[in-house]
C-alpha cells in the first residue's frame, strides 16, 4: 500500500471536498504530560455515525514497561448526526480498560454490531479482543483475550481492521488487516484469518498472490 504524498495538506482539504463531516474533539483536562496527560491514536465510530469513542494510547513511562497499564476512553457527549460540521465536541469519559500488554494502544476497531472491539498494540503486543455484554455500551467492555501476536514483525505496528472487502467469503466481518506505520514508502498489508475458537491459538504467515499482503490464520 503506498504512502500517500501530501505536498500542501490544506489545499488537498479545499480541493473537491463533498460530503465531508469534521468535528472537532476536546479532551477534558487530564493533566500534564508525561504522567497522566490524554494522549489517543485509536478512534472508533459507531456504524451510524452517532458517536466516536478515543482510546488512550497509554505509554508506560517507567519499569517495569511490561505492567499492564490502564487506559482511559472517552466518548462524545453529543449525537455527531445532529451537529453541525467544524464544532467542537467536548469528550467525556465513558471507562477504562487494562492495556493488556502495557505498552501503545495504537490502533482498534469497533465491529458494526457493536458485540466485539479489536485493539492493536505495539512491539511485543499484538491484536486484543474485547466483548460488549450491551451492544456499543462501553461500561459493559470485557476483555477476552490475545487474538494474533505481532509475529510477522512489522517494523511499526500500528493499525487493524475488521475485513468486510470479501476477500474470503467465510471470513466476511470475522477476519482483519493489520498495517505498520513505518516502511520506505510501501507497507505490508497482513490478512489475518480468525478460527471459531479462540483457545487454539495457530499464526502461520504466508505471502499472498497479492501484492504486499500477508496471510496469517489466527483463533477468533
Amino acid at each position: 500500500v503506498p504512502e500517500p504524498e501530501i505536498r500542501d495538506h490544506d489545499s488537498v482539504l479545499k480541493e473537491k471536498a463533498r460530503d465531508v463531516f469534521e468535528v472537532e474533539l476536546e479532551y477534558p483536562f487530564t493533566g500534564e504530560y508525561p504522567n497522566i496527560a490524554m494522549d489517543s491514536e485509536a478512534l472508533v465510530v459507531s456504524p451510524d455515525g452517532s458517536k466516536a469513542w478515543l482510546i488512550e494510547k497509554r505509554l508506560m513511562q517507567a519499569k517495569p514497561w511490561d505492567r499492564p497499564t490502564p487506559a482511559r476512553i472517552y466518548e462524545t457527549s453529543q449525537n455527531l448526526t445532529l451537529v453541525p460540521s467544524s464544532v467542537s465536541i467536548p469528550l467525556k469519559l465513558s471507562t477504562i480498560i487494562d492495556n493488556p500488554d502495557g505498552v501503545r494502544i495504537t490502533g482498534a476497531d469497533l465491529h458494526p454490531t457493536g458485540e466485539d472491539l479489536i485493539v492493536r498494540t505495539a512491539y511485543h503486543g499484538g491484536t486484543y479482543l474485547y466483548t460488549f455484554d450491551v451492544p456499543f455500551d462501553f461500561k459493559t467492555i470485557q476483555f477476552r483475550g490475545r487474538l494474533a501476536s505481532n509475529s510477522l514483525r512489522q517494523p511499526q505496528p500500528e493499525a487493524v481492521t475488521f475485513d468486510f472487502t470479501n476477500v474470503e467469503p467465510a471470513q466476511f466481518g470475522k477476519a482483519f488487516w493489520h498495517i505498520s506505520e513505518q516502511s520506505q514508502g510501501w507497507q505490508n498489508l497482513e490478512y489475518v484469518r480468525c478460527k471459531d475458537d479462540l483457545q487454539q491459538l495457530q499464526v502461520r504467515g504466508i505471502m499472498s498472490p497479492y501484492r504486499n499482503v500477508h496471510l496469517a490464520a489466527v483463533a477468533g
